[in-house]
């Protein structure tokens, strides 16, 4: 007898259009992967602001000032810390910097934001130009639709993969605000479509300290999220509280510097040494001091602005005394900063898709008694936090379900938190989320989850499905140490998932969909308990930053036995009963604190194996993926004639040149011509090639060096498989740190004050 299911479960999801939310690099590179790695009716990218880019693409609003704005937290000048080779798409790399400037980069070979930008934009040329791409317009909600259909007790594996199609066929609901059209500015449209794949990134989600007195500050305007920071001008003369040590307050505290001096120097408020990813140029004008405890705020007469008239004696000539505003910081170590004008907040983001709706998950709690949950009525997905967490013994090294229950879909019954924070490991040590309360350890057995955990997008597998709906995907949903590459072969992977004969499966149950996440925050949550259980550092010692002037932790040279309420960054100092920076870098000063890079949301040291794991089954469904990466060097050695060995890459050249409606014609042109003759592996670099194509009627001709690239300007396209995820290819990474901090000394000595901070 046949049934009636509205949940995939066992039946993979065929979608056939698909929608891709965001116009940064992950969504860039998604809908590139989509279009040429998968048979779908229609795949289309939209993005709200009006070019793409996304962090990297800084807007000018004297460009379209009617325009809604959505600012990036980029800010002018800024300089990245990753190299061309780990910015690079496969089959599309990254020109060195010596070809955008050839003078003074052979010591700064880190594209600025500015060369970010335009490959980026490079990139997305030919799907601008063909309207794949849709700027202006804003996604305010996704929606997931209940889509019911009978399934036959007998259906064979043809009828299954369409029950995967008809699964999906219009399940979500989109609503798009129209920024586009000048004559009805904001306009909703609503769209269907048949999977979703969100790469909005984290940035409109700030991450604020949950100390005292930091809502006075804000609501004053008297503390500011880096987000806004956009350079140095108007803030000189200032004096600057700044909060953090990550790649934001580093760049924050350096180009304040020149304005301040050893005797008033720009305060950094951290709570370990800056990794060596964060890389920061020692300085006698940046002085780092301990976490704050407590922010005030006081009146102190403003000479500036006093203005002559009659006194509150009535007296002619008197002056009227104006007030102005000031902070005062008290720190843990019990030090008082006083005289503070301005606090930039720069303790990151976290991530949250609050536009996004789900149809509740078969998950018991959400349907007893009294929670009002209506299994056809949508709910918000970040309210499902809570769900499929592990409870973890530490006793027995072993997942339990003694306090925190897990029901036969493994999801976590009930819940327990130890605090309301989220740690972000290079300012202050709480951060808020809401609706979540902070209720204290209950267990010396068990360790409940950190609201590190919490601050996650849920029920993802791999990082990229949505477990109980898998038309529903997210690209760099976590913090990676190289997020272009990340998106890259991620996007590669969900594309095959999503094809019938993709060669890349995923589990067919909901429950074995959410191993992948529990089994991770557990990991991640061990590994904090060890770091607040064995750490070599006491809580009771000096809360005085121990600090580093070299971004390599096996060069740092230490001083015993010094204790200080503060110090200059050109020295070394510590709590007197350990002289071990890495320590302090690992558990933080305070001898206890967890970094937030140890986070289910951040990969870190996560990265290499994620990676690895992933791009063994892409290449075991595409061999061509396999094949050689190749850097832009070798992409531009031919002078621009690229081998295209593959039937993609042959099918890359139609669909660029007749907007994709010749797919199937060049799909069997290369199935069943080319082993006639050898393959296209076979053909020395033909200069023509001729395809007949359904959509134009006639015979076609064009020339294989004329694709669709950029031909007269530093950009190539190639024929290159992913990159290969190893550890020497990590070594290769973590070699970029020490020669980021040799690139800011040369620019400090050599190449003169603009190259340091600024493009």
């Amino acid at each position: 007898m046949p049934t009636t299911t509205t949940m995939q479960t066992s039946i993979p999801v065929r979608p056939k259009r698909i929608l891709v939310i965001g116009g940064g690099p992950a969504g860039l590179v998604t809908l590139r992967n989509f279009i040429d790695l998968a048979i779908f009716e229609r795949v289309e990218l939209v993005e709200r602001r009006d070019d793409v880019g996304g962090v990297w693409y800084l807007d000018n609003p004297k460009n379209n000032p009617k325009s809604a704005r959505f600012p990036s937290p980029a800010y002018p000048g800024l300089i990245g810390n990753v190299l061309p080779e780990h910015l690079s798409y496969h089959g599309f790399p990254f020109p060195p910097p010596a070809e955008y400037d050839k003078e003074n980069r052979e010591h700064q070979p880190f594209p600025t934001l500015t060369e970010t930008h335009e490959y980026l934009r490079a990139f997305a040329k030919p799907y601008l130009e063909d309207g794949r791409i849709r700027l202006g317009r804003e996604v305010v909600r996704v929606e997931e639709r209940v889509v019911g259909v009978e399934v036959p007790e007998d259906a064979t594996e043809a009828e299954t993969e369409h029950l995967g199609y008809l699964l999906t066929k219009n399940k979500w609901r989109v609503l798009v605000r129209d920024w586009s059209d000048p004559t009805h500015p904001g306009r909703e449209l609503e769209e269907f479509w048949d999977a979703v794949a969100i790469c909005t990134g984290w940035y409109d989600n700030l991450a604020w300290p949950n100390t005292e007195g930091l809502e006075e500050l804000k609501e004053k305007g008297l503390a500011k999220h880096a987000k806004w920071w956009r350079g140095p001008e108007g803030w000189e003369g200032k004096r600057t509280l700044i909060i953090g040590n990550a790649n934001s307050s580093n760049d924050i505290a350096a180009q304040l510097a020149p304005f301040g001096s050893s005797s008033r120097p720009v305060y950094r408020s951290i709570r370990r040494p800056n990794l060596s990813t964060f890389v920061s140029l020692p300085d006698d004008r940046i002085e780092d001091v301990a976490c704050v405890k407590r922010y005030e705020v006081y009146d102190v007469p403003d000479e500036e602005n006093t203005s002559a008239g009659t006194g509150s004696k009535g007296m002619e000539g008197s002056k009227e005394t104006q007030k102005r505003q000031k902070i005062r910081a008290h720190l843990e170590s019990g030090r008082v900063l006083s005289d503070i004008d301005i606090v930039w907040v720069g303790t990151g983001y976290v991530p949250s898709v609050p536009f996004v709706y789900v149809l509740p998950p078969p998950f018991p709690d959400l349907f007893k008694s009294g929670t009002g949950v209506d299994p056809r009525e949508v709910v918000p997905l970040m309210s499902l936090v809570k769900f499929n967490l592990p409870q973890i013994s530490i006793e027995e090294g072993t997942s339990s379900s003694s306090t925190n229950s897990t029901n036969i879909n493994g999801v976590a019954s009930s819940y327990s938190s130890n605090t309301n924070a989220i740690d972000s490991g290079n300012g202050q040590a709480q951060y808020r989320l809401d609706g979540v309360s902070p209720s204290p350890h209950t267990s010396p057995d068990s360790l409940p989850i950190s609201s590190s955990s919490l601050a996650r997008i849920p029920l993802l597998h791999r990082h990229v499905h949505y477990a109980p709906s898998p038309s529903l995907a997210f690209i760099l949903s976590t913090m990676a140490f190289t997020p272009f590459t990340i998106a890259d072969l991620a996007s590669c992977w969900l594309g095959l998932s999503w094809i019938e004969g993709g060669g890349v499966e995923y589990p067919k149950t909901l429950e074995e969909r959410l191993v992948f996440e529990r089994k991770r925050i557990e990991e991640v949550e061990r590994s904090r308990w060890e770091v607040e259980h064995t750490s070599t550092i006491s809580s009771t010692e000096s809360t005085t930053p121990v600090l580093a002037t070299s971004p390599n932790p096996n060069s740092i040279s230490t001083t015993s036995n010094q204790t200080k309420t503060s110090t200059k960054t050109n020295g070394t100092a510590g709590p007197s009963k350990t002289n071990d920076i890495d320590s302090a870098r690992f558990f933080g000063t305070n001898g206890h604190t967890p970094s937030s890079l140890t986070s289910y949301s951040v990969l870190g040291y996560f990265e290499e194996t994620y990676a690895r794991s992933l791009r063994d089954e892409v290449v075991r469904a595409r061999r061509e993926l396999g094949g050689r990466w190749v850097g832009w060097g070798e992409a531009s050695a031919s002078g621009g004639k690229e081998e295209y060995s593959s039937f993609l890459s042959f099918a890359l050249i139609v669909k660029h040149k007749f907007r994709c409606r010749a797919k199937t014609y060049a799909f069997c042109f290369c199935f069943f011509l080319l082993p006639c003759v050898g393959g296209l592996g076979q053909l020395e670099k033909p200069d023509l090639i001729r395809v007949k194509t359904k959509a134009k009627g006639q015979l076609a001709m064009f020339d294989c060096d004329n694709t669709p690239t950029l031909k007269s300007s530093i950009y190539r396209t190639c024929n290159s498989g992913l990159p290969i995820w190893s550890p020497e290819r990590t070594k290769k990474r973590e070699a970029m740190y020490p020669l980021k901090y040799a690139s800011l000394k040369w620019a400090s000595e050599y190449g003169g004050r603009g190259w340091t901070n600024r493009e």
